[in-house]
C-alpha cells in the first residue's frame, strides 16, 4: 500500500473519530468521565470543559463544539479528497490539512478531557508534516 493510500485512509479516519465522539454515552454522575464532543441530537455539556467556564449558555456551548466539529471533519475528508487527485480539491489538500489540524485542536482544547491529548499531538504531527513536507512522496 502506497504512502498516498495510507494517508488518505487516516485523513477519512481521524475526522471519522472527531465525529464518532458525538455517539460516546455520556458519563453517568460518579462513574468514569468519558471524553465526548457536543452533539446536536442530545443534550450533552460536561461542566469540566475549559469553555463551560467562560460563562455561555450550554446551547451556545453546544452549538460552538458541533460547528466545530462540523468544519473539522469536512476539511479532514476535503483534504483526503484532494490528495486522492480529485479536481480543485488536488490544489489545496495541504491548507485543508493545516486548517482542519487548527480547528481540531481549537475543538480539543475548548472540550478538553485529558485522553484527548494523543489528538492534539497528531493534529500537531499532521501541521508538521504538511508545514515540512513530509513524506515527500505525496508532494510529486
Amino acid at each position: 500500500m502506497s504512502a498516498k493510500v495510507i494517508a488518505i485512509i487516516f485523513l477519512i479516519a481521524h475526522g471519522y473519530i472527531h465525529f464518532s465522539l458525538t455517539t460516546v454515552p455520556l458519563p453517568k454522575p460518579g462513574g468514569l468521565r468519558t471524553p465526548f464532543f457536543p452533539a446536536w441530537w442530545r443534550d450533552s455539556y460536561d461542566p469540566l470543559w475549559p469553555i463551560s467556564k467562560l460563562g455561555l449558555t450550554p446551547s451556545v456551548v453546544q452549538t460552538i463544539g458541533w460547528v466545530l466539529l462540523l468544519i473539522v471533519s469536512i476539511l479532514y475528508l476535503l483534504a483526503a479528497l484532494g490528495l486522492a487527485g480529485v479536481p480543485v480539491l488536488s490544489h489545496f489538500w495541504q491548507v485543508s490539512i493545516a486548517l482542519a489540524s487548527a480547528f481540531s485542536l481549537a475543538l480539543i482544547i475548548l472540550f478538553w478531557h485529558p485522553w484527548f491529548v494523543i489528538g492534539a499531538l497528531l493534529d500537531v504531527a499532521l501541521f508538521a508534516f504538511v508545514y515540512f513536507r513530509i513524506p515527500s512522496v505525496l508532494y510529486n
